[in-house]
Order: structure tokens, then sequence, then C-alpha cells
């Protein structure tokens, strides 16, 4: 009885670790935040006296920019949820790539809005 129970712990531990999608890309030091696989991430640059610093919201595998300077961001379940210093709203689902850029709430979908409203400037 007891090898069972030993066996029922180790495979639930194993099942626990494991919970983590594998990393395509790896975080590195300027890395804020990064999503699914790590192909999405949230990176900062500058912080120099000429150059503030800023973050850029992107994509390491096609090199395309969302945004080169996010005010606020808010992740749930498969979407990212980002405003951008110059007042535009994004919404990314890092699993698809699918994005969408908006000047205002009221022009992204109805089922984003709630979120994107949450968002501090």
């Amino acid at each position: 009885m007891r090898p069972i129970r030993l066996l029922t712990v180790a495979v639930i531990a194993s099942v626990m670790l494991g919970c983590g999608e594998p990393q395509k890309y790896t975080d590195g030091k300027d890395t804020v935040d990064s999503f699914g696989d790590g192909t999405w991430t949230i990176a900062k640059t500058g912080g120099g006296p000429d150059n503030p610093r800023k973050l850029h919201l992107y994509s390491r595998e096609t090199q395309e920019h969302l945004s080169d300077d996010l005010a606020s961001w808010k992740r749930s379940h498969d979407w990212v949820y980002a405003l951008d210093a110059s007042g535009e709203y994004i919404i990314l689902n890092y699993r698809t790539s699918e994005s969408g850029k908006y000047r205002r709430v009221e022009d992204a979908p109805p089922e984003h809005q709630l979120t994107l409203r949450s968002l501090r400037r």
C-alpha cells in the first residue's frame, strides 16, 4: 500500500510541475513579461538621461511591434490587453497572434471592452 501512495504523490507532483507551457523563447534581463511560449513579450529599453525608459510589446518570432511605449497592460486567459502611451488600446491573443488596435474602447469588440476600461492611463 505504501508504494502506491508514494507513486501517487510522485505522479501528482510531476503533473503540477509540468503544467506550464514549454518556452520557445527564454526571457532576458530586459523582459518584463512574456506570454504563452514566450513568442510575445513586453521588454524595457532605455533608461538613460537622454533616453527615457519605454516598454515594448512585440513578437520575438516576427519582430512585429504592437507598441513601442506601453502605459499599462493586463493578461486574461489567452488575451493581453494593453494601453499605449499615445492612448491607443491594443488587444492581442498571444496563442493565435490575432491583434487589434483601437482609438476608443467603444471601437473594440464588445466582449473586450470591460477589460480595456480597467486599464489605467
